[in-house]
């Protein structure tokens, strides 16, 4: 069974994932106003919903990162933690953060997420922590843009991270949104 998580909504699918396009039912839903733009981990019958918490001023991210878990993963979500992922001094507002994904290796969860400021492009940022239901601790900047090198995809920003282990490769692949700077990503 696979799982989209957009707008609030669960749309689930049954079957191969190569026939699954135009085949997503609506099942089930998730409290749009505690976590969007979300990213879910599954684990030990528990799903867990990181997602954008909090306005971030005249932008489309939040000022933290919420933790909510349910046991269907369509319903009956309760709140962990509004600040899990917390880039912020409280009350301030200077980062943006969004679009998480999570990766367990040995012992940590691994959370990938955008960061901005007011004057700084998007990036990635890592964050860890051994124990999913506490805050994350930051790592620093997994991936930045190349600003010194013109004429290249990744010489503006980077941003919407996802992270997939590639059995093929036995390693971790990150996958993201890179935009040149004429708006084209």
């Amino acid at each position: 069974k696979y799982y989209i998580y957009e707008n609030g909504v669960v749309y689930t699918h049954i079957g191969e994932l190569e026939e699954a396009s135009g085949k997503w039912v609506p099942e089930g839903t998730f409290p749009k106003h505690l976590g969007d733009e979300v990213g879910v981990f599954y684990e030990d019958g528990e799903f867990h919903l990181f997602g954008e918490y909090g306005d971030f001023p005249n932008r489309p991210d939040g000022t933290s990162l919420s933790h909510l878990v349910s046991k269907t993963g369509l319903g009956n979500w309760s709140l962990v933690d509004s600040l899990a992922v917390a880039p912020n001094k409280p009350g301030e507002q200077k980062y943006g953060v969004g679009d998480p994904t999570i990766v367990k290796e040995g012992e940590y969860y691994y959370l990938y997420c955008d960061i901005e400021s007011a004057d700084e492009p998007y990036k990635i940022m890592a964050w860890r922590t051994s124990d999913s239901n506490q805050p994350f601790e930051k790592l620093g900047i997994a991936v930045e843009a190349r600003s010194d090198h013109e004429g290249h995809n990744d010489n503006y920003r980077v941003q919407d991270a996802d992270v997939a282990f590639i059995p093929a490769i036995n390693k971790y692949a990150m996958f993201c949104n890179m935009r040149d700077d004429d708006g084209n990503p």
